[in-house]
């Protein structure tokens, strides 16, 4: 069968060490031992923090640079942020660090300015997880390949058609190497509703958990040409939820919650309220309140859910476990939070309710925009 390529090549790692020196033969510029100086694109809070740690080990940070003009011009670690095209003028030996999740673009548009050595910043997590803290996209990346191998294996014959095995092979290699070219070939555009899979009807009851601005309802609107029957949108948080709900106000369709969904009604610890990659903390500095869609007395007739919620997707689904038995509701899935989200939630999906049909899709150049779609077959 196709796209098992980098599947069978994983069951070379017998340890943590075998990912390290995989990696430090495909990047021997980011070796810890000899990692002097670096310039880093990148100015959020993964950036920030990465600057933090150079200059806590005497590690020269050559410039830091954005694609983000209301960055640009800012100050951080006592450098200005320049636009990424400056890169052009800097010695090109000098080793180039991505603090973005959105990988492929900034790693083409560098390399085309003639920098050999660019790596995504998850790299020196994995080879130097000490100084250079995870983030949790990629925490224990390397010992879940190594641990689960039968569970990988497991995902691949439970996707139900071959593109789906060969997104799953891709990103295997993606996690192997952390080279975005791994991924080139099975990225698409249209998160949550691609047209070869998702077909939509003109009586939709769609629930958007983790809905922000309201960019994904946009685009389910749109792909309906404005036919359904009803949206349910969840945002936790306050100032978020505000303009969620003054951008949908004239729709008497949409229904706004300012909550988030797990598998009970409990106040959870948040951080990093306002932006997309916010997440569930015990550290975080802010509470927010979450519920189960099970509980929520207008969600017993939903058709399609979709859930992009910072790392609860698998408790929501349990929240939701009536809901998917019994109406087996169109399903979209980020699986990209935590590791292990990309065989747990396929599981916990098929165990929920086996008549699904299970596909996996790929909507952006890096770890994040990873989709599981159960839909009934």
């Amino acid at each position: 069968r196709m796209g098992k390529e980098r599947l069978k090549s994983l069951f070379s790692y017998k340890q943590g060490d075998d990912a390290r020196s995989g990696l430090l033969s495909r990047y021997p510029a980011f070796d810890p031992s000899n990692f002097r100086r670096v310039a880093l694109i990148g100015a959020a809070t993964w950036g920030a923090g990465f600057v933090d740690t150079c200059s806590d080990h005497g590690i020269d940070v050559a410039g830091v640079f954005d694609s983000d003009p209301g960055k640009q011009g800012r100050d951080l670690g006592g450098k200005r942020i320049c636009p990424v095209e400056a890169l052009s003028g800097m010695d090109p030996s000098v080793p180039i660090v991505i603090a973005s999740h959105r990988l492929l673009s900034v790693y083409d548009q560098v390399k085309a300015m003639g920098f050999q050595n660019v790596a995504s910043l998850a790299v020196l997590s994995v080879l130097d997880p000490v100084r250079f803290q995870p983030h949790p996209f990629y925490d224990g990346l390397a010992g879940d390949l190594i641990t689960h191998h039968d569970s990988y294996e497991s995902l691949y014959d439970l996707l139900s058609d071959e593109k789906s095995r060969v997104v799953l092979d891709a990103l295997i290699g993606f996690r192997m190497t952390l080279s975005p070219d791994t991924i080139r070939g099975v990225i698409e555009p249209s998160a949550y509703f691609p047209e070869d899979i998702v077909h939509l009807g003109g009586e939709e009851v769609f629930v958007d958990g983790g809905a922000y601005s309201g960019d994904t309802i946009d685009a389910f609107v749109s792909r309906t040409k404005g036919r359904f029957r009803r949206i349910l949108a969840f945002e936790p948080d306050p100032d978020t939820y505000r303009k969620l709900a003054a951008h949908c106000e004239a729709d008497p369709r949409i229904l706004v919650f300012n909550e988030g969904l797990y598998s009970r009604k409990a106040g959870l610890r948040f951080a990093g309220m306002g932006q997309r990659d916010s997440m569930i903390s015990d550290s975080g500095p802010s509470e927010i309140s979450v519920t189960s869609l099970d509980s929520i007395p207008e969600s017993c007739e939903t058709t399609f859910m979709k859930l992009n919620i910072e790392g609860c997707e698998e408790e929501a689904l349990h929240g939701a476990g009536n809901l998917i038995r019994n109406r087996t509701p169109k399903l979209a899935i980020a699986v990209y939070h935590r590791p292990s989200d990309l065989w747990k939630i396929p599981s916990l999906i098929h165990r929920l309710n086996s008549s699904y049909s299970l596909y996996l899709r790929q909507h952006d150049g890096g770890i994040i925009e990873s989709v599981l779609y159960a839909l009934n077959s």
